[in-house]
C-alpha cells in the first residue's frame, strides 16, 4: 500500500485511556483526559496552587531561619527556636485546615505527583 493511500489515524486511536483520579482540591473523582492532569478543573488547580503559594511565602523564611540556626541551637538561638516553633505550628494548622475542608492531604498529593513523574529531574 502506498503512503498516499495509507489509512488515516483517527483521533480515537491517538487518545490515551482515561484514568480516574480524585481532585486534590475537592476530592471528587473524575476521569483525567490528559496524562498529567491532577485536578478536575482549572479553577480547582488554581485555587490549590494559590493557597500553597501563600503558605510557602509564610513558611519558607521560617524554615530557612530554622535551618541556619540548627533549630535554635547555634547563632541566634532565640530567633531559631521561635522560627522552628512557628513553622511547626503553621504546618500543623494547615493539616487541620485541609482535613476540615476535605482536601487531599499533602502526603497523598506529593505521592501522586511523584507517581506521575512531576518531580523527576
Amino acid at each position: 500500500m502506498s503512503m498516499l493511500h495509507a489509512p488515516a489515524e483517527t483521533p480515537a486511536a491517538r487518545e490515551t485511556p482515561a484514568r480516574t483520579l480524585s481532585c486534590p482540591e475537592c476530592m471528587v473523582s473524575f476521569a483525567a483526559v490528559h496524562p498529567r492532569q491532577l485536578f478536575c478543573s482549572p479553577a480547582h488547580r488554581d485555587r490549590y496552587h494559590n493557597r500553597w503559594t501563600v503558605r510557602g511565602r509564610v513558611l519558607a523564611p521560617l524554615e530557612v531561619a530554622d535551618r541556619i540556626t540548627r533549630g535554635g541551637t547555634r547563632g541566634d538561638v532565640v530567633t531559631g527556636r521561635r522560627a522552628r516553633r512557628d513553622a511547626q505550628h503553621l504546618k500543623d494548622r494547615w493539616v487541620v485546615e485541609d482535613r476540615d475542608a476535605k482536601r487531599m492531604p499533602a502526603i497523598e498529593y506529593v505521592r501522586l505527583r511523584l507517581a506521575l513523574g512531576f518531580e523527576a529531574a
